[in-house]
């Protein structure tokens, strides 16, 4: 097995492959060895694919809309986040640091909008 920063690589044994009634069906390959990579995280992946067809999660996700993406559509219309006028991260960082807490700071003076 070989392991990368991303990707696990793992190959059949040849040996045990070779005589197998079946090979045709997993590979072609001359060496008869099948490799398959794997991203290290893929089982996340797989578990979050698996909730997001839940009920429950399926109605939580409706609501993202309403709840997270409104607040990028009003940083970008209301607060000027469409383009940065700063150079370089650390600029530009700061100052969406600081448009985010003004936006929050916002929130906390009004009442809550049901």
């Amino acid at each position: 097995m070989h392991d990368s920063t991303t990707n696990r690589e793992c190959k059949s044994r040849a040996y045990l492959c070779k005589g197998c009634p079946t090979r045709g069906m997993c590979t072609e390959n001359a060496k008869c060895e099948k490799t398959v990579l794997r991203h290290v995280w893929q089982n996340y992946v797989e578990m979050a694919e698996h909730v997001r067809h839940m009920v429950r999660y399926k109605e939580l996700y409706r609501l993202r809309k309403e709840k997270i993406e409104r607040v990028f559509a009003d940083a970008k219309a209301k607060h000027g986040m469409r383009y940065t006028q700063y150079r370089g991260l650390a600029q530009a960082t700061n100052r969406v640091n600081l448009k985010f807490a003004a936006m929050n700071l916002k929130k906390t003076g009004r009442p809550e909008m049901e």
